[in-house]
């Protein structure tokens, strides 16, 4: 979900800042991209952080958190610091993925899970596809231009669908929600 939220903030971002803010604001329009994605990873790092909670070992929170902090510090120092707004949409996917994956590493030694890299990699692909496509598309008419980046936006669920979600219990719940879905429209 949050994958799909960065796609959809990413391919609305230059319609939605052009139409609410005024043209001083407008140079955010290519940061929103490297923010959402660095919200993600975020998320992603506190799915794991969670698997240190249930599994009752903070401990790696205590010593990941804190190294972090610095981490960033450091990247705005050298990057920020540096090429100012570039820098900064470039530190801060990089803070958050670096986060993600020591969560990810400290929650595999506590929870030996089995992850499914190769879809979550599918699912961020994808995300990240539409979300760029959709950042460049522009026709010069502004309500085709949101229509279309909507509908390539929407598309993602169905993608994953046809694509990525495939094993016999994912099927069976898509056919589980169809059949659902049929009962309520066919009253």
């Amino acid at each position: 979900l949050y994958a799909w939220a960065a796609a959809a903030l990413s391919a609305l971002a230059p319609d939605v800042v052009t139409l609410l803010a005024p043209p001083s604001f407008h140079r955010a329009i290519g940061v929103i991209p490297a923010v959402a994605t660095a919200y993600a990873l975020r998320e992603l790092a506190e799915y794991f952080r969670n698997g240190l909670l249930v599994g009752r070992d903070a401990r790696a929170v205590a010593y990941v958190e804190p190294a972090l902090a610095l981490v960033d510090l450091a990247l705005g120092v050298a990057l920020v610091s540096r090429f100012g707004l570039t820098g900064a949409v470039i530190a801060a996917p990089l803070v958050f993925g670096l986060y993600a994956l020591a969560m990810h590493r400290a929650a595999r030694a506590v929870l030996p899970l089995r992850y499914e890299y190769g879809r979550m990699a599918a699912c961020a692909g994808v995300a990240v596809v539409l979300g760029a496509v959709g950042f460049v598309i522009h026709t010069g008419h502004a309500a085709l231009d949101v229509g279309l980046k909507l509908a390539l936006i929407g598309g993602y669920p169905a993608v994953l669908l046809a694509f990525v979600l495939r094993d016999d219990e994912e099927r069976a719940l898509v056919a589980s929600a169809r059949r659902w879905l049929r009962a309520r429209v066919g009253r």
